[in-house]
């Protein structure tokens, strides 16, 4: 009989341990299933924390002086509370673009207007960073996050310069962008033989401004029957001011002064025999003129422009 009752009490002590192991595991299991919540609730909130909202551009292209303008929808917190940022403002390439002031709407779409620095209208197109680094973020710096914006300049449209040839008027050349004055020449004065399209370069904005490089000062004289052209302002100057012989025709069109991507130097001559200046983007020819022809003295690069066949853009 005892050796029974030993027997129960046993089992008895095994059972309770049993029992207790497995509370112990459930209370354990709670307890790590309660972290793992408490975790992934905290990731989430982090990850809200730190997606920004998805923003645009205005324009793909930037151009100096020149406004891009940011937009979103905004994004939702954890509550479901749609938030919309009160501060934009750049990590990167903080050169290219400053910021002009702050706009919250509370609701709907919000904008921001970024400036792209620079007064002058002669834009350079290589001139600006390609990429920048922007940050929006909420008042509290609690949500927001930034994005890297891909921009692009404004492609260059070029224009084709063509050339005239005089051997009555003293090896006289002209060079225009203007089609009526080409088809003009062409049909009424046989005084001038058309070379055709000698190389591009950029024409006079609408509202009279070279958009990329200085302008190029064409004048005519009388005189010497001739056309000049310089890009320098001090010569132009000089000319208006003080050489009654030259008559001020205006800007011929407008081009760089240093190389650009896909640019070629174009040579000035003069001929103390002719009176005349000469131009050529033709190395061939700038080459012949300097080993061979004597009437022709190289007075160096005049500035730079591109080849034919650029398609129009550069």
């Amino acid at each position: 009989m005892k050796l029974t009752l030993r027997s129960a009490s046993a089992a008895a002590a095994v059972l309770l341990a049993s029992l207790i192991a497995v509370s112990d595991a459930s209370a354990t299991q709670a307890a790590d299933q309660a972290v793992a919540a408490d975790e992934a609730q905290a990731a989430e909130a982090a990850q809200a924390a730190d997606v920004p909202p998805v923003f645009t551009l205005s324009t793909s292209t930037v151009q100096a002086g020149k406004k891009v303008v940011l937009s979103s929808d905004g994004w939702s917190d954890l509550t479901g509370e749609e938030l919309h940022p009160t501060y934009v403002y750049l990590i990167s390439a903080a050169e290219g673009l400053v910021a002009s002031g702050t706009t919250s709407t509370g609701a709907g779409p919000w904008s921001f207007a970024l400036k792209v620095p620079g007064e002058r209208r002669d834009y350079e197109y290589d001139a600006w960073p390609t990429e920048w680094e922007v940050c929006v973020t909420r008042e509290a710096f609690v949500y927001g996050g930034c994005r890297v914006l891909t921009v692009t300049a404004p492609p260059i449209p070029v224009v084709d310069v063509h050339r005239f040839w005089s051997p009555t008027l003293g090896n006289a050349h002209i060079y225009t962008t203007n089609a009526d004055e080409v088809a003009h020449i062409r049909a009424t004065d046989p005084s001038w033989v058309y070379e055709g399209q000698a190389f591009s370069t950029v024409a006079v904005s609408a509202d009279g401004w070279c958009t990329v490089g200085p302008p190029v000062y064409r004048f005519y004289s009388p005189v010497v029957q001739s056309h000049f052209y310089t890009q320098s302002f001090e010569e132009k100057q000089h000319l208006v001011t003080s050489d009654p012989n030259w008559t001020y025709e205006g800007i011929a069109y407008c081009a760089p002064d240093s190389p650009k991507q896909g640019s070629v130097p174009l040579y000035r001559f003069w001929s103390s025999a002719f009176g005349k200046h000469f131009y050529t983007a033709n190395q061939a020819e700038a080459d012949h003129l300097k080993a061979v022809d004597r009437n022709w003295s190289y007075e160096g690069i005049a500035y730079y422009v591109w080849p034919l066949g650029t398609g129009g853009r550069v």
